[in-house]
């Protein structure tokens, strides 16, 4: 065992119920760097995911507070997709369909967002095939608040230069949307 620290393992040690002969213990630094590692990586991993769900919980309930502490996080992601029966959703969209209909904490959740880097031209968006990764675009944030008549969201996007003209899968604008729906300060803002 030359050059093997005591410390590490012996033969006779135990690791994970077996106990090692005098060749197992001389990997058992390597393998338990190896576990290390993987658990390092898998920690972090967690944390990630933990940051993005606490971010989409913010936005789920337009919980101004909250999204503020998400976003504080060590490696937050504005632009984070949550995933939902194989459609992808950034934290912009996940706040357009939040069950909150206070539209002042909408609008201050959409703020709070894009002053934290979110894209104003963030899609939703499917997979056409998880092995190839190709995406199919569905709408546009701004498509998506101008359909519900969101006009605190509209003009939150707007102000941080969203594309006016940008085209969901179906090929209907922001424009489109509002008119639709006859939400006419929507449609107002987009002119």
């Amino acid at each position: 065992m030359t050059g093997l620290s005591p410390a590490w393992a012996c033969v006779g040690d135990r690791v994970d119920g077996v106990e090692l002969d005098a060749i197992d213990a001389r990997r058992v630094p390597g393998a338990l760097f190896k576990l290390a590692a993987q658990q390092t990586q898998r920690a972090a991993t967690s944390m990630a995911a933990q940051v993005t769900q606490a971010i989409h919980d913010a936005c789920e309930s337009a919980n101004a507070a909250a999204l503020r502490i998400a976003l504080a996080s060590a490696g937050a992601d504005p632009n984070a997709v949550e995933e939902e029966q194989r459609l992808y959703y950034p934290p912009m969209h996940t706040l357009i369909r939040c069950i909150n209909n206070d539209a002042e904490a909408r609008a201050a959740c959409a703020r709070i967002l894009l002053d934290a880097g979110a894209s104003a031209n963030a899609y939703q968006y499917c997979l056409r095939s998880r092995e190839t990764g190709r995406r199919i675009n569905l709408s546009s944030a701004l498509q998506e608040a101008a359909t519900r008549g969101l006009v605190g969201i509209v003009e939150a996007l707007l102000n941080a230069n969203a594309d006016v003209n940008a085209r969901g899968c179906l090929g209907a604008t922001a424009l489109h949307g509002a008119a639709g729906k006859a939400h006419l300060e929507c449609v107002t803002l987009l002119l």
